[in-house]
């Protein structure tokens, strides 16, 4: 009896197989899914970074050249929504701010002006400045929401370039005097709960205002700052470089009291951007100058790699 006869003499159908093999191509795909997604591979490349911070449930985003990259529970994505080129990249309790330029078939003005991103990258709102100006310094207060910018040219709602700030999301601006502030501007934070104090990097020093930016203090001098930012206590974490890079943990009302955060890891590239989860302090996350992103879950104890080059790791 032939292999492809039944015991009734006749011959068996090809009917058998074209059930198999769709089940098994899917069983396969199915396999490599769930494999890649155990692996931490990733997609996710980038050869610039505009900044970096935590939502309030502890995911992480970073805006690159196309969109918003995400870190979330060992793995990287792509955020939801349009693939704008943001700048001046702040995080808020509730979404985000930003400047920049429109991605690829985006209605969007260019540049962007002030936006508001909401509904986790769906809903973009504009709140002015639209195809006037790109902010490349700007940061906001998490929780009260006022918002800072370094404005670099006149535009309808800034008469001059400087140092401005809006507490009604973009209605009406004041430019701060900005008394002491000294050297070029590297990197602006302000207060997650108070929304009159603001600090600026520079290479001279980290500079403190408690009043909207009137006057400032040099709480930190002689230092060439490449990243800064508010911790959730209101403390500050500054990135530093000279012959190599330092962070640290500056607190405003006692500036002596510095604590050195150990950075064996990063100590030769300057750092970027810091974040602080507001889930969890002991996490930081760090960036750096060629784009290497680096996580401690113990305030510097150990770390781990992220990114390398741009390139999006799993984290294992």
């Amino acid at each position: 009896m032939s292999a492809v006869e039944t015991k009734q003499g006749g011959k068996k159908g090809f009917g058998g197989l074209f059930v198999i093999i769709p089940i098994f191509i899917i069983l396969v795909a199915v396999m490599l899914f769930f494999l890649q997604r155990e692996s931490g591979k990733s997609t996710i490349e980038f050869e610039h970074l505009h900044g970096m911070a935590f939502t309030p449930n502890g995911d992480l985003y970073l805006p690159v050249h196309d969109g918003v990259a995400v870190y979330e529970k060992n793995g990287w994505k792509h955020l939801a929504g349009d693939k704008n080129d943001y700048m001046g990249f702040s995080m808020v309790d509730d979404g985000f701010y930003s400047s920049g330029h429109p991605g690829e078939g985006s209605k969007l003005a260019n540049p962007l002006g002030l936006v508001k991103v909401t509904n986790s990258g769906k809903k973009i709102s504009t709140l002015g400045l639209a195809g006037e100006t790109d902010f490349h310094l700007m940061a906001a207060s998490y929780y009260s929401h006022g918002i800072y910018v370094v404005n670099p040219e006149k535009n309808s709602k800034m008469n001059a370039p400087g140092l401005y700030y809006t507490l009604d999301d973009g209605k009406s601006w004041t430019k701060a005097q900005a008394k002491g502030l000294q050297g070029k501007v590297t990197a602006v934070a302000v207060d997650p709960k108070k929304k009159n104090v603001v600090a600026i990097g520079t290479g001279l020093g980290v500079f403190y205002s408690t009043d909207s930016g009137k006057t400032f203090k040099n709480i930190f001098p002689d230092e060439n700052v490449t990243a800064l930012s508010f911790g959730f206590g209101g403390e500050l974490l500054a990135g530093t470089f000279a012959e190599k890079s330092k962070m640290l943990r500056i607190d405003p009302n006692n500036p002596g009291s510095n604590l050195t955060i150990e950075l064996s890891s990063v100590e030769q590239d300057p750092i970027s951007y810091i974040a602080q989860n507001p889930k969890d302090s002991k996490q930081l996350v760090v960036s750096t100058m060629k784009n290497d992103i680096f996580s401690t879950n113990n305030f510097g104890q150990n770390w781990t790699i992220l990114a390398k080059g741009g390139k999006g790791l799993g984290g294992k």
